[in-house]
């Protein structure tokens, strides 16, 4: 069940073996700073519940400081190729909204976690070296962590761990859609962790972390990380089987799998058409036909985009729209749509050119590291898809994106080291 790489046939440096678990831990506190919170509410003019919750700014503060340590001595990750570059630049731009915001005091605190959370992703890629395999076991065990604290909490103080509107888990994150996406990356780590081990009891260790990411997957009661869940295994079980597959077989065998969707879905809209209802579906995944509110929350970030469709209304947590308009949301529950309120059509375009360089990236990751290659885009595509119904993309303190900088991070210095 290992991944075959070709990187181990690679010649191998001192660097190459890895700076250790040290250079990995910023990553995971950092991590963890943005997943708890107690049930903390989270407004927009709130800086991700720091204002109420001052433990959490401690820990991912001391994160970044030591990330930024580590990095002094390990670099800041010169080695990378285009994206890399775009992403930094995409940073610099956060920081120049500044200059049309209404608190540009709001820009630089959103800047310094954009940042510190590149900082700490970097020092993760010193901590591994030529082999992706070491991140996914301390990422799974550390995110097991949560989802245990998480039902034990839910269990012994049912007024800490379950939201008292809806009767759904929360644990002890934020709320219950946020437990929900930590789900989507336990199960995420833990399966890339059983393709990475070779011990048998490592593996069956691995496989007891699944009932508790289901339990709580079902508690958090969210149907769109259900879907996201399913997604993410099914896509990393279909892509490491094809590891030993020619570059060619591979493509043509997800090109048929694209197209065999497709066929199902035009045969059940030839067949039973009812069930494609939108509707029918929306019910399915717990949603109305206004989609729980969400289509008004669009509606007004049309007008918005429409008033500044270029730069956007800047990178100060919606603090320049709610000192515009009367809105009380922390998002606009659709990362696209919410993107190009903050960063207009260049922030939006900067981060289409950034996901499509590390698509290529990782697709020519294969040869060398099939593992990573895979995990990589399944946790991409879950990110995409989960932007439809929330807002991760350029979120500071945001555990999706910061998951998605050290793919992306970690995919262009992989890739660069391959290539010397």
């Amino acid at each position: 069940m290992t991944s075959q790489s070709s990187a181990a046939s690679l010649p191998q440096t001192a660097a190459d073996q890895g700076a250790g678990l040290l250079f990995l831990l910023p990553f995971l506190l950092a991590l963890f700073g943005m997943i708890y919170g107690f049930g903390v509410s989270v407004s927009g003019v709130d800086q991700a519940g720091f204002m109420v919750d001052p433990s959490r700014m401690v820990v991912i503060g001391g994160a970044y400081g030591l990330g930024l340590i580590l990095c002094l001595s390990g670099g800041f990750g010169t080695g990378g190729g285009a994206g890399l570059s775009l992403y930094w630049v995409s940073l610099v731009g956060v920081l120049a909204s500044a200059l049309w915001s209404v608190y540009p005091q709001r820009v630089l605190i959103n800047f310094i976690h954009l940042g510190g959370a590149s900082v700490v992703c970097v020092a993760a890629f010193h901590s591994l070296g030529r082999d992706s395999r070491r991140l996914f076991v301390p990422l799974a065990v550390m995110l097991q962590g949560v989802i245990l604290a998480t039902i034990v909490v839910t269990k012994l103080f049912p007024s800490i761990g379950i939201e008292s509107v809806t009767g759904r888990w929360q644990g002890i994150t934020t709320n219950p859609n946020h437990l929900g996406i930590v789900t989507v990356l336990a199960s995420w780590a833990t399966t890339a962790a059983l393709f990475s081990v070779r011990s048998r009891l490592a593996r069956l260790g691995l496989l007891a972390f699944y009932p508790p990411i289901g339990w709580a997957l079902l508690g958090s009661g969210s149907m769109s990380s259900m879907l996201l869940n399913v997604i993410c295994g099914g896509g990393m079980l279909f892509l490491m089987s094809l590891r030993n597959n020619p570059p060619l077989l591979r493509i043509g065998k997800i090109l048929f799998l694209v197209v065999g969707g497709l066929a199902v879905l035009l045969g059940v809209f030839a067949i039973a058409p009812n069930l494609l209802d939108p509707d029918v579906l929306l019910g399915h995944l717990g949603r109305d036909a206004t989609l729980t509110g969400r289509t008004s929350l669009w509606a007004t970030a049309d007008d918005l985009i429409v008033a500044k469709p270029l730069l956007g209304w800047s990178y100060d947590s919606l603090g320049s729209v709610t000192a515009t308009i009367v809105f009380d949301f922390a998002q606009f529950h659709n990362g696209y749509l919410d993107l190009l309120v903050r960063g207009g059509a260049l922030g939006l375009g900067l981060f289409a050119l950034i996901t499509g360089r590390l698509l290529w990236v990782l697709f020519r990751l294969a040869r060398h590291d099939y593992l990573f290659h895979a995990a990589g885009l399944v946790l991409v595509g879950a990110t995409l898809l989960s932007n439809i119904s929330e807002a991760s993309i350029y979120r500071e303190a945001n555990e999706l994106w910061q998951v998605y900088v050290l793919v992306l991070i970690t995919a262009e210095l992989l890739h660069g080291k391959a290539r010397k």
